[in-house]
């Protein structure tokens, strides 16, 4: 990707997706390409609404919220969405919370920390809801060190990401 100013996702035989290295990272057009090019947490659930931007899920304890409404689906239309782990938010509550964490809003979970990979410049947090799916959160060094404490193994922890960092996939 560093070396390609265009670029295509083949399966098959068939290109899933063409564009800019950027492009294709950030707005991925189908899961396949969402899940080859880098990581990603990949949520599947169901609109809330007729033409809505609410999305239910059964591994999240709150609904997903899109950035824009989906207006020609009707309630109960199957959505899959992607987030990438450097767009989700991780906060200890009650330790060094960064301003603007709330729990038990649209876009965000809470859960236990299972496992934890240390990269240098950032840290990988794989996190365990309730409803026992893992969620992967790349939390950048510098955002480590504003934490009172580093979250560690077996901590509640919550997470949160903006409407704008939901992808709808195809």
């Amino acid at each position: 990707m560093t070396m390609a100013d265009r670029l295509a996702v083949m399966s098959e035989g068939c290109i899933m997706q063409l564009g800019t290295p950027e492009n294709v990272y950030e707005a991925p057009t189908s899961r396949f390409s969402a899940e080859f090019i880098g990581s990603t947490n990949v949520f599947s659930g169901e609109l809330a609404e007729d033409g809505g931007s609410v999305v239910a899920n059964p591994d999240l304890q709150n609904p997903l919220e899109l950035s824009y409404a989906m207006s020609n689906a009707r309630r109960g239309h199957a959505v899959t969405v992607s987030i990438r782990p450097e767009r989700v938010r991780l906060t200890v509550p009650g330790s060094g919370d960064l301003p603007g964490a709330q729990t038990g809003a649209n876009n965000s979970a809470t859960g236990t920390v299972e496992q934890i990979g240390y990269m240098g410049s950032y840290t990988l947090y794989y996190v365990r809801l309730p409803s026992g799916r893992l969620i992967i959160a790349n939390v950048p060094r510098e955002v480590m060190v504003a934490f009172d404490k580093s979250p560690d193994y077996g901590d509640s922890v919550a997470l949160q990401w903006s409407v704008r960092s939901l992808v709808v996939l195809s």
